[in-house]
């Protein structure tokens, strides 16, 4: 069973992909500093059919954010 946030993306992201199969495939751009997040993280994102760029700063994610115009944003704040 998907979870609340879960449905608005995918559903968001199947509603596009069925009316256009030209749609790209939706990028994430994560923000995280800890490999032990990051790796199960990537993992079930791409699983899910998005393209995950990581950062491990913001010093770095901010150059990635103008160049890839990533579809979401998720950071670690602390």
């Amino acid at each position: 069973m998907r979870s609340q946030s879960e449905i608005l993306i995918y559903s968001h992201f199947e509603i596009q992909s069925q009316y256009n199969p030209l749609f790209p495939m939706p990028s994430i751009l994560l923000i995280e500093d800890d490999i032990g997040i990051v790796t199960p993280l990537q993992m079930y994102l791409e699983q899910s059919e998005f393209s995950v760029i990581h950062c491990p700063n913001g010093i770095d994610a901010l150059s990635q954010f103008q160049k890839e115009k990533p579809s979401v944003v998720i950071l670690d704040i602390n």
